[in-house]
């Protein structure tokens, strides 16, 4: 069972014998402690309560527009969110600039591998010891932060309605902390990017160190997502009030990628091309490090499953099928069952060290495919100028029509730039 359904089951049996929607109309908020709903649901309170995207959310929270937050140790309030703004909003990531840093370090670590930081953790020490929190920071920073603690006592008005909320004594953890001259960085981690945020997860060390510390350095938040060798960065810059937030620009940097030779594009097209079985739906998945990704991930496990890649990413498991199955049709993924394992090409994949040198394996085996060599044979002559409807033609000879040529056109769309952006 995902973690999604385990939240769904709980909060629907929670929600069957309490009158929270009644009291949520009337006062706009419903409290409710941790024997409460493990009484209730006969499920664990701390999965149940732990949403930190908003396709993380039970089904019944993203119908009626609820969140959740803790307040006390042990205690909870639900509350009217209707445009979700407790979760921050990311950028398309696959937009920005990649910028690319060089090591500060004249010293290599051995138990430290680029090619294996496949934990949040790992991908943070690694861009602390080669000096990229540094250099992002302007800082000279040392880590003095990690684990859990419970936070000092603070309000925050949430809305005119909801009223002010009191929070004392809640257990709260980034993942990493550091400290320098004029800064303190607060670090939450994620393998993968994320379409959203619960602010949550900074919010509250920023308002317990900005008390312990009292006001002595500036607090840097920053949401840190590592992605086929890519450190995206985001700063999140909050005011007193739980909705007064912004977020800065995203970073994206690449440490010490080694120069490759030139994708040459041409030669590739004339490849040996074939179709993907019909039994493997055209993708619809468009973001192409997801699934180099979710190709590493295997290569650390024995196999997964819809509900473990859903969980891995933090989507529904819809999401978790579209990014398996797109890692099939490109022949890096086969299907056992109802489990996941790679094939010797996604092996190949996922061992090799350079990002670089994974794009163009990438690159090679998209261009491979029938549907993509027709649609990129005719862009080429066109400085790959994207054409939706040639797109959508050539998705309509493989029998896709209406919505569905047109859903799949987008995720191609983000292939083509992808791959642009990779030449």
């Amino acid at each position: 069972m995902s973690e999604l359904k385990y939240k769904d089951e709980g909060w629907n049996n929670i929600f069957n014998k309490l009158n929270i929607l009644q009291e949520i109309h009337l006062k706009n908020k419903f409290l409710i402690s941790a024997k409460q709903i493990k009484d209730l649901s006969g499920k664990e309170p701390r999965r149940l309560c732990k949403n930190d995207t908003i396709k993380s959310l039970p089904k019944l929270f993203q119908e009626e527009k609820l969140s959740i937050l803790p307040i006390k140790n042990g205690q909870y309030i639900i509350y009217k969110d209707p445009e979700f703004k407790s979760f921050a909003r990311l950028s398309n990531f696959s937009n920005i600039k990649l910028d690319k840093y060089k090591v500060q370090s004249h010293s290599k670590l051995i138990t430290l591998n680029k090619e294996k930081l496949t934990s949040e953790s790992k991908a943070i020490d690694y861009a602390s010891n080669y000096g990229l929190l540094n250099h992002y920071c302007n800082d000279r920073l040392v880590p003095t932060i990690r684990g859990r603690e419970y936070s000092e006592e603070f309000d925050f008005l949430l809305d005119k309605n909801t009223g002010t909320i009191n929070v004392k004594s809640v257990q709260i953890e980034v993942d990493s902390g550091f400290e320098g001259d004029d800064t303190i960085l607060l670090i939450e981690g994620k393998n993968s990017t994320r379409a959203s945020f619960n602010i949550r997860q900074l919010y509250y060390p920023f308002r317990h160190y900005d008390i312990r510390t009292k006001q002595m350095k500036k607090i840097k938040n920053v949401l840190l997502c590592y992605s086929n060798g890519i450190y995206y960065l985001t700063e999140l810059v909050f005011g007193k009030n739980y909705y007064d937030y912004t977020i800065n620009p995203t970073s994206a940097f690449v440490i010490e990628e080694p120069s490759a030779k030139k994708i040459n594009l041409s030669e590739l097209l004339l490849q040996p091309i074939f179709s993907p079985n019909t039994d493997i739906p055209i993708p619809q998945a468009d973001d192409l490090n997801k699934i180099v990704d979710l190709v590493l991930m295997l290569n650390t496990k024995t196999s997964m499953n819809k509900h473990d890649v859903a969980d891995s990413f933090e989507f529904d498991e819809r999401q978790g099928d579209y990014y398996s199955n797109a890692g099939r049709y490109l022949g890096f993924i086969k299907k056992e069952n109802q489990n996941y394992t790679l094939t010797n090409l996604g092996k190949k994949l996922s061992t090799n060290k350079s990002r670089k040198e994974r794009s163009e394996i990438l690159i090679s085996q998209i261009l491979k495919i029938d549907l993509f060599n027709e649609i990129m044979s005719t862009l080429i002559k066109n400085d790959l100028k994207i054409d939706r409807n040639l797109i959508i033609k050539c998705l309509e000879k493989k029998g896709l029509i209406g919505s569905t040529a047109a859903r799949r056109s987008s995720t191609i769309k983000s292939w083509i730039n992808w791959g642009k952006n990779e030449l």
